[in-house]
């Protein structure tokens, strides 16, 4: 094995001389795989040195589930059954949000709200708002207007993302300066009101879902939340309040060691952009959703695997909280019974056998030290490059962050239809007599709000299914 990025001493060399000489002159660089990053992952690791991930240990993860049917009665029957069957959060999805994926509630006023919440204690749960638009939605005061802010003062993550929002819909309906003027006022009036959770989310999916590498998501996520840190400190508020209102989400897939490095990096990376800027690095609030990309409409009983892959990697990877996507989302709107295995799934891995025990398993261990120092330092370099083309809204405006994004996705796709990629259940070990699953009868609709006549347009980051060509081809063998 040659590669420089992993070393060779000691006792470590001895073993690997001992494997070569059964690899009958193949070379020991055979047994070392890449990652979407181009990250060199080896069979075998030295001893790694622990650093610290800065994350409060003091709460377990939070089970969070998605309230998503456009029926608000629905939608509260289905919420109440998953608090009963032992989810600890909901996160209320607004319609147009990029994680409605077509469904979605409407909260118009305090009626809906309350029709909504009714027979719900959010004093005592954990609230995540999905919200469509760039400025704060009505769903803000109809939904707080019905709690005392004293205690929920620290429970509701208003989930605010402008830019998220803007590269889901592909433009800015005003200049950046003055969305960043309104998004700082949005986080002054919610603390006003008592709250002090936080306002803002920088948020990886949208880029994940688009086919980002580990690194891209990582690099996007630091330079969304660099630009809510300028565009609240630029209103008046600290450095060190700015942060507070500041939460992070990421997207785990089925390849469980990279997600939980990812999470491990974000952590990391986040520490060292606050010593930068001379704050002591504090634990952030990091939610983590399993990935839409990775689910599959054919044989979606397999999305049952990557799921528990996916969770497992948020729980051991150090999540705060963690959303499963239901094994049906492909197909349209789940219904109760793939929602309870969602929410069951996180509960096993967590209580029977658990995998929230331990702060960080991953600590000390050579290969996931490695990996996070490598995925650290490629996701560091990537956000310099954004900062230096002017952030993150300027990056989505030229077009060329979509451009990295969408080589990525290709190289995947053609990978996938080489063969060398494979997703079980799609393009291999198929089966002409899939076990059907069942959906709620809701149709999708896709709506994006317009944008004004004068808005500045950009290429979209669109969500892509990895498997969908094969889906419209019928599947390969």
């Amino acid at each position: 094995m040659t590669d420089p990025d992993i070393p060779l001493s000691g006792a470590y060399t001895a073993w690997w001389a001992e494997v070569e000489r059964t690899l009958n002159g193949a070379g020991c660089d055979t047994l070392v795989s890449r990652s979407d990053d181009d990250l060199p992952i080896g069979p075998l690791y030295p001893a790694g040195r622990a650093l610290p991930v800065w994350r409060d240990t003091r709460q377990p993860c939070h089970v969070v589930q998605h309230v998503d049917h456009p029926d608000l009665t629905i939608a509260n029957g289905l919420a109440l059954d998953d608090l009963d069957g032992g989810a600890s959060g909901l996160a209320l999805v607004l319609a147009g949000a990029p994680a409605a994926q077509g469904f979605g509630v409407e909260i118009a006023d305090a009626t809906d709200a309350t029709s909504l919440l009714a027979g719900i204690r959010l004093d005592a749960i954990t609230v995540r708002f999905e919200v469509a638009t760039v400025t704060p939605p009505l769903a803000w005061d109809a939904v707080t207007g019905l709690v005392d802010p004293g205690s929920c003062a620290s429970s509701i993550d208003f989930g605010l993302d402008p830019i998220g929002v803007m590269a889901h819909a592909g433009g800015m309906p005003q200049a950046w300066g003055s969305l960043a003027r309104s998004t700082a006022q949005a986080v002054a009036t919610i603390r006003q009101k008592g709250f002090v959770s936080p306002v803002l989310r920088a948020d990886g999916r949208p880029h994940h879902a688009a086919g980002a590498t580990d690194a891209q998501e990582l690099a996007a996520v630091l330079a969304t939340g660099v630009a809510y840190l300028r565009a609240i400190e630029d209103d008046g508020p600290s450095l060190e309040d700015a942060r507070m209102a500041l939460s992070f989400t990421l997207s785990v897939d089925a390849d469980e060691f990279l997600s939980l490095t990812k999470l491990r990096a974000m952590r990391r990376l986040w520490a060292s952009l606050e010593t930068a800027c001379g704050l002591t690095p504090r634990p952030i609030a990091l939610h983590a959703e399993t990935a839409t990309r990775m689910l599959t409409r054919r044989d979606p009983w397999t999305n049952l695997l990557r799921n528990g892959l996916a969770c497992s990697a948020a729980l051991l990877g150090g999540a705060d909280s963690v959303s499963v996507l239901p094994h049906t989302s492909a197909l349209g709107l789940p219904d109760g019974f793939a929602r309870r295995l969602a929410r069951t799934m996180p509960l096993v891995l967590m209580q029977e056998a658990d995998l929230g025990r331990v702060d960080d398993p991953a600590a000390g261990s050579g290969a996931f030290e490695a990996l996070t120092d490598q995925l650290s330092h490629d996701a560091w370099r990537l956000f310099q490059t954004i900062e230096q083309e002017g952030g993150m809204v300027a990056a989505l405006a030229s077009g060329a962050w979509q451009e990295r994004i969408e080589t990525a996705r290709q190289q995947r796709q053609s990978d996938l239809m080489a063969g060398t990629r494979c997703v079980v259940g799609t393009t291999a070990f198929t089966t002409a007599d899939e076990t059907p699953v069942a959906v709620l009868p809701v149709s999708r609709r896709d709506r994006i709000d317009p944008l004004p006549i004068e808005a500045t347009r950009f290429v979209p980051l669109t969500a892509r299914r990895e498997t969908a060509f094969f889906d419209q081809q019928g599947g390969a063998q």
